[in-house]
C-alpha cells in the first residue's frame, strides 16, 4: 500500500513515476548501502518526465464489460 501514496503523490506534485522489478537485489542493497535489517519490496523510479506520451484511446466500458 505504502507504494501506491507514493506514486499519487508523485503524481500530485507533477512527477512521473515506475515501478520496476528487483533484478538483482544484493547488487542494489551494496550500491544503495541498505542494512540487512530493510527489506527491498520495489523500485520505483520518479522524476520530472522528458515527454508526455499520448494516451491510446479508451474503450467504452460496454465494449469490455456486461451489466446484468
Amino acid at each position: 500500500m505504502h507504494n501506491e501514496i507514493l506514486l499519487l503523490k508523485a503524481a500530485e506534485l507533477g512527477l512521473g513515476s515506475l515501478v520496476m522489478g528487483i533484478r538483482d537485489g544484493e547488487k542494489l542493497r551494496e550500491v544503495l548501502e541498505i542494512p540487512e535489517s530493510e527489506i527491498v519490496v520495489s523500485v520505483i523510479a520518479v522524476g520530472y518526465p522528458a515527454e508526455a506520451p499520448a494516451r491510446p484511446k479508451r474503450r467504452a466500458v460496454e465494449d469490455i464489460a456486461k451489466f446484468f
